[in-house]
Formats: C-alpha cells, structure tokens, sequence
C-alpha cells in the first residue's frame, strides 16, 4: 500500500509569490504574459489576489502547488 503525503494546507498565490525569489517571480510573470496577460494586470491581480479559479490552476501546474481561490 503506498501513501501519499500531501501538504493539506491551502496556501494563497499572493503568500507563495512574497515567499519566492525574484527570478521565480520574473519566470511566473514572464509565463501569464505568454498567454496574454499584461505585466500590469498580473501585478494588480496578485496585489489584491483577484486570479481566476482557471489562473490559479495554470499558475498552479507552473508552481506545482495547489492554490485556493478565498471568497469572502
């Protein structure tokens, strides 16, 4: 029997981007723009953490974590 071992806790994109370095940083942004999202509005919508549940997905495929979209 094999057990996985996960992380269960949620982590917001905007803690992990403040806990990354910044050619980690520049390498996320770099990646939205190629698929059409402009420097200001990635820097805007991690600022006020508005990504999309489909953002949150792809940045969670290029991070390999598992982000969760918090509603108030």
């Amino acid at each position: 029997m094999t057990e996985k071992t996960e992380n269960t806790e949620k982590l917001s994109f905007k803690d992990y981007y403040d806990s990354i370095d910044t050619d980690q940083k520049n390498y996320l942004r770099d990646k939205m723009y190629e698929v059409g999202m402009a420097n200001s509005t990635f820097y805007y919508k991690v600022r006020e953490e508005k990504f999309t549940i489909l953002e949150l997905k792809e940045l969670g495929v290029l991070t390999n974590q598992n982000f969760e979209k918090w509603q108030l």
